[in-house]
């Protein structure tokens, strides 16, 4: 699912990603293939004038912030984003079943 990421975004996910990691793994010295993917996606050079990033981000990976999700701190920003990703997890899973519906049918 692509998703539109700003850099004010970005920095509420990383964020978000430290306080789910915090006295976990080395304070966040460890992190699985996905959280680095979604980390690594998330990234926005700083020299760039663009202020956001396309992100494709995949079932797993919007489970995953979606769960980060959890630790916002209630600004409206996140709000937003929270919204987004949830339905950006929405559409990513009824276009799962959707495929999986078709692959039964062949």
């Amino acid at each position: 699912m692509e998703l539109k990421i700003t850099s004010m975004e970005a920095k509420l996910i990383k964020k978000w990603f430290e306080q789910e990691t915090v006295g976990h793994f080395g304070d966040g010295d460890f992190t699985i293939g996905e959280e680095q993917s979604i980390l690594d996606k998330i990234k926005i050079d700083p020299q760039s004038d663009i202020d956001y990033v396309v992100c494709n981000f995949n079932l797993t990976e919007l489970e995953i912030l979606n769960i980060w999700s959890a630790r916002a701190f209630g600004i409206y920003e996140e709000k937003a984003l929270k919204d987004k990703i949830k339905l950006a997890l929405e559409e990513e899973k009824n276009q799962f079943l959707a495929r999986l519906k078709a692959r039964n049918q062949l």
